[in-house]
This record gives C-alpha cells, structure tokens and sequence, in this order.
C-alpha cells in the first residue's frame, strides 16, 4: 500500500514557511541558509533566545518532520543566541 504525499514544493518555499514561523515567535531572528545535499538543508537562526523559552529548534521541530515525511525535504534549524554569537565575536 503506497503512502499518499502531498505534492512537490519547491525547497525554496519550505524554507521561506520555516523562516515566517520562526519570526512569528523571533521577529529579530536573521537566517543564513547552507545547502548539505539536494534536498537537505541547515537553517541557522540567529535571535535574541530566552534561557528559560523554546529556541527555534524545539518550536520547528515537529514542521520538519512534516516536510521530510510530505516532501523528502529535511531541513534543520541550528539556534544561535545573538549574545553568545557577538561575544565570540562572530557576528
């Protein structure tokens, strides 16, 4: 029995949805995409995180599952506090 999938959508769009749920919950989150494979991508986030809230991670989580399994597409999304990051002096 074939398991019925939602139809193709471009990797482009998938991330552009990850990137609008995340700034419902960071609106000062800024995004670097990095390609791994043809359908595999990390989403780094950077954002002003609480210690004691969910990161952008942990709010995503269940949407990339629902993209790998609709769409064979995984994206990851990598929190990166903006404190930490400019502390390092990374930015």
């Amino acid at each position: 029995m074939a398991i019925a999938r939602a139809p193709r959508v471009a990797s482009k769009q998938l991330i552009q949805e990850m990137k609008e749920l995340i700034l419902r919950h960071f609106p000062d989150a800024s995004f670097e995409v990095e390609r791994r494979k043809a359908d595999e991508f990390i989403l780094h986030v950077t954002a002003n995180f609480d210690d004691n809230a969910p990161d952008a991670g942990e709010i995503t989580a269940e949407r990339s599952v629902d993209f790998l399994e609709d769409h064979d597409v995984w994206i990851i999304v990598l929190s990166h506090d903006r404190k930490q990051v400019e502390a390092m002096g990374i930015s």
